[in-house]
């Protein structure tokens, strides 16, 4: 049952109650204020509770304010500086329109700790303190934040720079006065800003992998790398060939830091016991890299890179102690050169065209580096290198019968042309992952 009280703001002297009533409900652990609802400008205020406890010399007094009189609550915290900067401000507007004008400070602070500071800061104007009602009325995250009431009105919620004579004085004189509307944003701060809602400008993050397969994803303000490993993230972020696979990245890493970036050899099986490890290695160990550039502009390569460096870089060296660098380093490499000097696969100049399946490797007028692409994913199972040797970077014309698939066709047909590939070791640009000089708890 409920049963309506009555509650009194009370304070001798600047004679002043907001007239109030509040329900309660009684339930069996005690007594609980029933929820109350948030108001804005233009509403009236409606019944609530609330005592003074600092600065009204008798509580016990009950006064009730004139029709025409402006209360203003400014809701505070001791340890904001802002907050203590309004306040000296706002009690010289106390003295100025003191019988017109009524302030009050509210904070949800303990009584104690208020009543103490704000005698060393010799504040006069009364103080609402252990607040649970009038922060329900007028919710708010940031302070100060004030609320204007007039004829039981609400005619501002706002910042405490527009308490100042001249607003005052048009609102007492019966005008209406503009203010800015002080409507804080709720975050939730244990989630991101984007998981509560909002749009970023710009944004870069690492996330663990999500149930979407992998590969990559470029919109005109976004870019999405999905579920990839330490070295395919770095290989990406440092623009090195795709394939072969992890050819471009070296882990100098102690071996058992080598062995989480790498995970288990082999891939799913379709039997859980023997993917168990390779699974979970994939659940701590693979990541989803996201980056939105700013309003108005357009995903750039160049930039991309340089922002996703940067920001694996931060990231690793936290979570597992490693960096990545582009450095260069000799290693071996599968090498197309030249056989003699006739270079008789310069192209002709006839219409491009390609032909690639299993059987039939024909390319007409294209560049050369389309076969060495070609190669290099054809024999991922290498692990190294595929690079071109030849000093010619020009458009070719020349036919492999048999296709891709065999090194040893692809030479058969090569030599035709005067090309080869062998094993060379070549000075060349890689991504090299190495040991931070510390270590942390996640791994």
């Amino acid at each position: 049952m409920k049963n309506l009280i009555p509650i009194i703001i009370t304070f001798s002297i600047f004679s002043i109650i907001i007239l109030v009533t509040v329900g309660f409900q009684s339930c069996q652990d005690g007594i609980s204020v029933t929820e109350l609802k948030p108001l804005t400008v233009g509403d009236q205020m409606p019944a609530m509770s609330t005592t003074i406890s600092i600065n009204a010399l008798d509580n016990r007094e009950t006064l009730k304010t004139s029709s025409d009189k402006l209360i203003i609550l400014e809701f505070i915290d001791t340890h904001c500086s802002v907050s203590r900067e309004s306040i000296p401000h706002l009690q010289r507007l106390q003295q100025t329109f003191n019988d017109d004008l009524t302030i009050l400070l509210i904070t949800k602070q303990r009584d104690s700790l208020v009543r103490s500071l704000s005698s060393n800061l010799g504040w006069s104007l009364p103080i609402i303190t252990e607040d649970t009602t009038l922060s329900q009325l007028f919710p708010y995250l940031t302070v100060p934040h004030q609320v204007w009431i007039k004829n039981k009105r609400i005619e501002a919620i706002t910042n405490w720079e527009y308490a100042n004579e001249v607003n005052i004085s048009k609102l007492l004189a019966g005008n209406s006065v503009k203010t800015t509307f002080k409507n804080d944003d709720f975050i939730d701060f244990s989630k991101s800003l984007t998981q509560n809602g909002i749009s970023p400008y710009y944004q870069s993050e690492i996330t663990p992998p999500i149930n979407y397969g992998s590969g990559t994803r470029i919109e005109q303000r976004q870019f999405t790398l999905f579920n990839s490993d330490i070295r395919e993230l770095y290989r990406y972020a440092f623009n090195r060939p795709s394939s072969p696979h992890y050819a471009y990245v070296i882990s100098e890493a102690s071996d058992s830091l080598s062995r989480l970036i790498k995970g288990p050899e082999g891939q799913i099986t379709g039997h859980y016991q023997l993917d168990s490890m390779l699974l979970l290695w994939r659940d701590r160990y693979t990541f989803c890299y996201g980056y939105t550039c700013s309003q108005g502009t357009e995903i750039q390569q160049s930039i991309l890179r340089t922002k996703m460096t940067q920001d694996l870089n931060y990231f690793f060296a936290d979570y597992m102690g490693i960096t990545g660098a582009l450095e260069k380093r000799k290693v071996k490499c599968l090498t197309l050169v030249n056989t003699d000097y006739q270079v008789r696969y310069r192209s002709g100049g006839d219409s491009p065209s390609l032909t690639n399946n299993s059987s039939h490797y024909k390319i007409i007028n294209k560049p050369i580096k389309i076969l060495i692409r070609q190669i290099a994913y054809q024999h991922d199972e290498l692990g190294m290198p595929i690079i071109n040797a030849t000093g010619f970077t020009g458009n070719i014309d020349l036919e492999i019968k048999g296709g891709l698939k065999d090194l040893k066709t692809v030479n058969q047909g090569l030599a035709d042309y005067g090309l080869q590939f062998v094993e060379q070791d070549h000075e060349i640009e890689v991504v090299v992952l190495r040991e931070t000089s510390h270590k942390l708890a996640n791994l």
